[in-house]
């Protein structure tokens, strides 16, 4: 089954390099739920030495998903008006608040994803896969923490090992169960080459109704962008 599994998808992925051209594209997994109102803004007000994250898991919820969005929207509007200054504070700050929340719980998977990001900005791989791996442990079956897992380590999988690479991997199996998951990492499967054997790994591992599904989507996506 893997044989077969593996075969077509080299076949339909040879298609796509002779079909693909200048098309260039990225799925981005959005996190859930949204982030409300100037996210960035209230990052450049903390005063945490001052503030503290509190004792309100909703307080602590509303800053780890203003930290989430702030790791990741560094080429939005908002960014450009708070500026230079505030987005580089970003990475060091979040890492802090989402280590402080995640000290007082260690099962708070969120934390342990959102400090896991800021590592990651801040070119401390060694810590991001100790907190991908800790998330992972807390939450392995959420699948809104799986599409902020999956879109924290977009673009950093060369950067995981051990058992961080393990939950990546599952997180992808788990979201190639899922219709609009699916759809999403078969167009970043098509644009980035570097996810494929990632991917392709996960996949390997499900039922082949699943990798039917997958495939059947990978071709339609090639079909409707005119490939």
């Amino acid at each position: 089954m893997k044989q077969g599994f593996e075969l077509a998808l080299a076949g339909l992925m040879a298609l796509t390099a002779l079909a693909l051209g200048g098309w260039v594209g990225m799925a981005e997994f959005r996190s859930a739920p949204r982030v409300q109102g100037p996210a960035l803004s209230r990052l450049a007000d903390i005063d945490l030495d001052r503030q503290g994250v509190g004792f309100s898991p909703m307080r602590q919820r509303a800053l780890l998903m203003d930290c989430e969005y702030g790791l990741r929207a560094e080429n939005s509007l908002e960014a450009r008006f708070v500026g230079a200054e505030t987005m580089a504070s970003i990475p060091a700050l979040c890492t802090r608040i989402a280590l402080t929340v995640a000290q007082r719980n260690s099962g708070n998977a969120l934390a342990w994803t959102v400090a896991a990001a800021g590592m990651l900005a801040q070119e401390g791989p060694a810590e991001a896969n100790l907190y991908l791996a800790n998330s992972y442990n807390a939450a392995p079956r959420e699948t809104w923490l799986a599409r902020l897992r999956v879109g924290v380590v977009g673009g950093h999988e060369a950067r995981i090992d051990g058992a961080a690479k393990a939950g990546y991997l599952a997180d992808l199996a788990a979201l190639a169960g899922d219709q609009a998951d699916m759809w999403a990492l078969a167009q970043r499967f098509v644009t980035d080459p570097a996810f494929r054997p990632y991917m392709t790994e996960a996949l390997a591992s499900l039922p082949e109704a699943t990798q039917k599904t997958f495939l059947d989507g990978l071709s339609g996506l090639m079909t409707r962008g005119g490939m």
